[in-house]
C-alpha cells in the first residue's frame, strides 16, 4: 500500500514560473479528496483574513494620502489668504496715505491762510500807527507854527 501524497508547500524558487516569496499549495498535485477539501477550507478561512489585512493596508495608504492632500490644501489656502491679506493691507495703507496727505495739505493751507491774515492785520496796524504818527507830527509842527504866529 502506498502512502497518500501529502500536500506540501512549494516555494517558488523557479524563476520561469514567476518568482514569489510566498508559499503556495498546488491543488492539482493533490489526489486525496479530503486533503483537497481541507485545502479549500483553509483557503476559505485565509481569504477573509487576507481581505481584512489588505483593507487595513489600503486604509493606511488612503489615510496617508488624505492627510497629504489636506496638508497641500492647507498650505494653498494659507498662501491664498496671505496674498489676499497683503493686497487688502496695501489698499488700506494707500487709502490712509491719501487721506492723511489730504489732511496735511488742508492743514497747511489753513495755516497759510491764517499766516496771511495775521500778516495783513499786523501790516494794517503798522500802517495805521504810521498814519497816526505822521498826523501827530504834523499837528505838533502846526501847533509850534501857530504859537509863533500868535
Amino acid at each position: 500500500s502506498t502512502l497518500p501524497e501529502v500536500a506540501r508547500l512549494s516555494y517558488a524558487e523557479d524563476e520561469s514560473a514567476g518568482s514569489s516569496a510566498f508559499a503556495s499549495y498546488d491543488e492539482r498535485n493533490i489526489k486525496d479528496p479530503m486533503q483537497r477539501a481541507g485545502l479549500r477550507l483553509l483557503s476559505a478561512a485565509v481569504i477573509p483574513i487576507q481581505t481584512a489585512a489588505r483593507r487595513y493596508l489600503a486604509l493606511r495608504v488612503a489615510l496617508v494620502r488624505m492627510w497629504a492632500i489636506v496638508l497641500i490644501q492647507s498650505a494653498t489656502r494659507r498662501w491664498l489668504a496671505q496674498t489676499v491679506y497683503t493686497k487688502k493691507k496695501q489698499v488700506a495703507v494707500y487709502t490712509q496715505r491719501m487721506f492723511r496727505g489730504g489732511q496735511a495739505r488742508d492743514q497747511l493751507l489753513l495755516e497759510h491762510c491764517c499766516a496771511i491774515e495775521i500778516q495783513r492785520r499786523v501790516r494794517g496796524l503798522l500802517a495805521t500807527l504810521q498814519v497816526y504818527e505822521a498826523i501827530y507830527k504834523i499837528t505838533l509842527v502846526q501847533s509850534v507854527v501857530r504859537r509863533q504866529q500868535a
